[in-house]
């Protein structure tokens, strides 16, 4: 469904109504199996299909699309970021998307991504981060 995702042709009716089902068969998946879709390369796909047709799909397609992208996002490994370059990329150019719905899901993903970092990081340098108790309040 990747590569069929990659190859239609957008500007035809049947072939954009087959691009914006396989995002809703992703979205589904997503929601139970992430790991296929990204293994597949999925992130790299649905962000090209975002950026590439943002302007003839419709918006709860576009939505959808956000959501697949979302949930991929939670998956890339931080050593082993072959394709990051080319994620940061598609992330920052949705963020200057007419639509806010639009760069509000890119900053959320970019949050993601610190946390995956953050969080591989500390785990990897074997860290344990302790807060003060004079800035206990702030997490109330």
């Amino acid at each position: 469904m990747c590569t069929c995702l990659q190859a239609v042709e957008i500007e035809d009716r049947t072939n954009k109504d087959l691009a914006e089902q396989i995002i809703k068969v992703f979205e589904r998946l997503c929601s139970r199996e992430v790991s296929s879709i990204y293994e597949q390369d999925g992130l790299r796909y649905v962000l090209d299909f975002i950026n590439n047709c943002y302007s003839v799909i419709h918006k709860d397609s576009l939505q959808s699309a956000l959501n697949v992208v979302v949930k991929l996002i939670g998956k890339i490994d931080p050593q082993n970021s072959s394709t990051l370059d080319q994620t940061i990329e598609s992330l920052s150019n949705l963020l200057l998307h007419d639509e806010p719905f639009v760069a509000d899901n890119a900053l959320r993903c970019f949050a993601t991504l610190a946390d995956r970092f953050v969080s591989e990081f500390v785990h990897r340098v074997g860290m344990h981060l302790e807060v003060p108790p004079k800035f206990w309040f702030f997490g109330r």
